[in-house]
Protein backbone atom coordinates (compact mmCIF):
# COMPACT_ATOMS: atom_id res chain seq x y z
CA UNK A 1 0.00 0.00 0.00
CA UNK A 2 1.42 3.37 -1.09
CA UNK A 3 0.46 6.50 0.81
CA UNK A 4 1.05 9.90 -0.79
CA UNK A 5 1.64 12.42 1.99
CA UNK A 6 3.28 15.12 -0.13
CA UNK A 7 0.07 16.29 -1.81
CA UNK A 8 -1.75 16.73 1.47
CA UNK A 9 1.19 18.61 2.95
CA UNK A 10 1.09 21.08 0.05
CA UNK A 11 -2.62 21.69 0.62
CA UNK A 12 -2.03 22.18 4.36
CA UNK A 13 0.71 24.69 3.62
CA UNK A 14 -1.55 26.66 1.25
CA UNK A 15 -4.33 26.77 3.82
CA UNK A 16 -1.90 27.94 6.49
CA UNK A 17 -0.53 30.64 4.15
CA UNK A 18 -4.07 31.82 3.37
CA UNK A 19 -4.88 32.04 7.09
CA UNK A 20 -1.68 33.95 7.87
CA UNK A 21 -2.31 36.26 4.91
CA UNK A 22 -5.82 37.06 6.13
CA UNK A 23 -4.54 37.66 9.66
CA UNK A 24 -1.85 40.04 8.41
CA UNK A 25 -4.43 42.07 6.47
CA UNK A 26 -6.66 42.30 9.56
CA UNK A 27 -3.80 43.24 11.88
CA UNK A 28 -2.46 45.76 9.34
CA UNK A 29 -5.82 47.52 9.19
CA UNK A 30 -6.04 47.57 12.99
CA UNK A 31 -2.50 48.98 13.20
CA UNK A 32 -3.32 51.74 10.69
CA UNK A 33 -6.45 52.63 12.68
CA UNK A 34 -4.47 52.77 15.93
CA UNK A 35 -1.80 55.00 14.36
CA UNK A 36 -4.46 57.34 12.93
CA UNK A 37 -6.19 57.55 16.32
CA UNK A 38 -2.91 58.40 18.06
CA UNK A 39 -2.26 61.18 15.52
CA UNK A 40 -5.77 62.57 16.15
CA UNK A 41 -5.30 62.57 19.92
CA UNK A 42 -1.83 64.13 19.57
CA UNK A 43 -3.14 66.98 17.38
CA UNK A 44 -6.10 67.68 19.69
CA UNK A 45 -3.77 67.64 22.71
CA UNK A 46 -1.49 70.17 20.99
CA UNK A 47 -4.47 72.43 20.24
CA UNK A 48 -5.66 72.17 23.85
CA UNK A 49 -2.16 73.01 25.13
CA UNK A 50 -1.96 76.10 22.90
CA UNK A 51 -5.43 77.17 24.11
CA UNK A 52 -4.38 76.77 27.76
CA UNK A 53 -1.17 78.69 27.05
CA UNK A 54 -3.17 81.57 25.55
CA UNK A 55 -5.45 81.56 28.58
CA UNK A 56 -2.45 81.63 30.96
CA UNK A 57 -0.96 84.53 29.00
CA UNK A 58 -4.26 86.42 29.20
CA UNK A 59 -4.51 85.85 32.96
CA UNK A 60 -0.91 86.95 33.60
CA UNK A 61 -0.79 89.94 31.24
CA UNK A 62 -4.44 90.99 31.46
CA UNK A 63 -4.95 91.27 27.71
CA UNK A 64 -5.24 89.22 24.56
CA UNK A 65 -2.13 88.23 22.66
CA UNK A 66 -0.79 91.06 20.49
CA UNK A 67 -2.18 91.21 16.96
CA UNK A 68 0.21 90.79 14.07
CA UNK A 69 -1.52 91.44 10.74
CA UNK A 70 -4.80 89.48 10.95
CA UNK A 71 -3.54 86.90 13.44
CA UNK A 72 -2.65 86.83 17.09
CA UNK A 73 1.09 86.64 17.64
CA UNK A 74 1.57 83.16 19.11
CA UNK A 75 5.28 83.82 19.50
CA UNK A 76 4.34 85.93 22.56
CA UNK A 77 3.66 82.61 24.31
CA UNK A 78 7.37 81.80 23.99
CA UNK A 79 9.07 85.20 24.27
CA UNK A 80 7.58 88.52 25.39
CA UNK A 81 8.42 91.69 27.27
CA UNK A 82 4.78 92.37 28.25
CA UNK A 83 4.23 93.41 31.87
CA UNK A 84 3.17 90.41 33.96
CA UNK A 85 4.43 87.84 31.44
CA UNK A 86 5.49 84.63 33.23
CA UNK A 87 6.22 82.39 30.25
CA UNK A 88 7.24 80.59 28.26
CA UNK A 89 3.80 79.02 28.28
CA UNK A 90 4.61 76.23 25.80
CA UNK A 91 7.40 73.72 25.44
CA UNK A 92 7.18 73.96 21.64
CA UNK A 93 10.50 74.80 20.01
CA UNK A 94 10.01 77.53 17.42
CA UNK A 95 12.89 77.81 14.98
CA UNK A 96 11.16 80.61 13.11
CA UNK A 97 11.55 83.46 15.60
CA UNK A 98 9.94 86.56 14.16
CA UNK A 99 7.02 84.54 12.79
CA UNK A 100 3.60 84.92 14.47
CA UNK A 101 2.76 81.24 13.90
CA UNK A 102 3.89 78.07 15.65
CA UNK A 103 5.22 74.92 13.96
CA UNK A 104 2.86 71.94 13.79
CA UNK A 105 3.60 68.30 13.11
CA UNK A 106 1.61 66.93 10.14
CA UNK A 107 0.86 70.46 8.83
CA UNK A 108 2.44 73.77 7.88
CA UNK A 109 1.78 75.73 11.08
CA UNK A 110 -0.70 76.88 13.75
CA UNK A 111 -2.20 80.37 13.65
CA UNK A 112 -4.60 82.09 16.05
CA UNK A 113 -7.48 84.26 14.84
CA UNK A 114 -10.23 86.29 16.50
CA UNK A 115 -13.62 85.40 15.03
CA UNK A 116 -17.26 85.74 15.96
CA UNK A 117 -19.39 82.98 17.46
CA UNK A 118 -20.00 81.15 14.17
CA UNK A 119 -16.30 80.97 13.33
CA UNK A 120 -15.17 80.30 9.78
CA UNK A 121 -18.72 80.11 8.40
CA UNK A 122 -21.70 82.41 8.75
CA UNK A 123 -25.07 80.98 9.80
CA UNK A 124 -25.85 79.99 6.18
CA UNK A 125 -22.68 77.93 5.84
CA UNK A 126 -20.85 80.46 3.67
CA UNK A 127 -17.10 80.60 4.23
CA UNK A 128 -16.34 84.20 5.10
CA UNK A 129 -14.38 84.21 8.36
CA UNK A 130 -16.97 85.95 10.50
CA UNK A 131 -15.27 88.83 12.27
CA UNK A 132 -15.74 89.63 15.91
CA UNK A 133 -18.57 92.16 16.32
CA UNK A 134 -21.37 93.01 18.73
CA UNK A 135 -23.72 90.82 16.65
CA UNK A 136 -21.29 87.89 16.78
CA UNK A 137 -20.50 87.68 20.50
CA UNK A 138 -19.05 85.85 22.24
CA UNK A 139 -15.92 86.19 20.16
CA UNK A 140 -13.43 83.35 20.33
CA UNK A 141 -9.85 82.57 19.56
CA UNK A 142 -9.78 80.05 16.72
CA UNK A 143 -6.61 78.04 16.20
CA UNK A 144 -5.97 77.42 12.52
CA UNK A 145 -3.85 74.54 11.27
CA UNK A 146 -2.81 75.08 7.67
CA UNK A 147 -2.47 72.39 5.02
CA UNK A 148 -3.18 69.41 7.26
CA UNK A 149 -3.71 65.97 5.76
CA UNK A 150 -7.42 65.91 4.84
CA UNK A 151 -8.15 62.48 6.31
CA UNK A 152 -6.49 63.50 9.59
CA UNK A 153 -8.44 66.79 9.66
CA UNK A 154 -11.72 64.95 9.07
CA UNK A 155 -10.82 62.42 11.78
CA UNK A 156 -10.16 65.29 14.23
CA UNK A 157 -13.53 66.83 13.33
CA UNK A 158 -15.25 63.50 13.97
CA UNK A 159 -13.33 62.97 17.23
CA UNK A 160 -14.09 66.42 18.68
CA UNK A 161 -17.58 67.09 17.31
CA UNK A 162 -18.86 63.52 16.80
CA UNK A 163 -20.03 64.78 13.43
CA UNK A 164 -18.72 64.85 9.88
CA UNK A 165 -20.15 68.36 9.22
CA UNK A 166 -17.13 70.50 8.32
CA UNK A 167 -19.03 73.80 8.70
CA UNK A 168 -20.52 73.36 12.19
CA UNK A 169 -19.16 72.67 15.64
CA UNK A 170 -15.96 73.31 17.48
CA UNK A 171 -13.88 72.04 14.54
CA UNK A 172 -14.45 73.48 11.07
CA UNK A 173 -12.61 72.75 7.82
CA UNK A 174 -12.05 74.78 4.65
CA UNK A 175 -9.85 74.87 1.55
CA UNK A 176 -10.28 71.12 1.11
CA UNK A 177 -8.33 70.16 -2.02
CA UNK A 178 -5.63 67.76 -3.17
CA UNK A 179 -5.76 65.75 0.06
CA UNK A 180 -5.16 68.81 2.27
CA UNK A 181 -7.45 70.99 4.42
CA UNK A 182 -7.27 73.95 6.77
CA UNK A 183 -8.63 73.10 10.21
CA UNK A 184 -10.15 75.69 12.58
CA UNK A 185 -10.43 74.79 16.26
CA UNK A 186 -12.61 76.93 18.53
CA UNK A 187 -10.45 77.58 21.56
CA UNK A 188 -11.11 80.09 24.33
CA UNK A 189 -13.30 83.18 24.59
CA UNK A 190 -11.33 86.30 23.79
CA UNK A 191 -11.09 89.27 26.13
CA UNK A 192 -11.82 91.56 23.16
CA UNK A 193 -15.47 91.33 22.23
CA UNK A 194 -15.61 93.76 19.30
Amino acid sequence: MIIKKGAMFGLDARIALAIFGALSVISGAALYSAIQQSRVVSAVTTLEEVGKAIESYMLDVGSDLPLSSSNYDLEALLVSSAAGWKGPYLSITDNTIGNENLPMKDAVDIRARLWGKTGRYDGAGVSNSVVCSAAQTPCNVYLEINQMNESLARAIDEYVDSSADVKEGRVQLSNIAAGKANLYYKSIVSLAQE
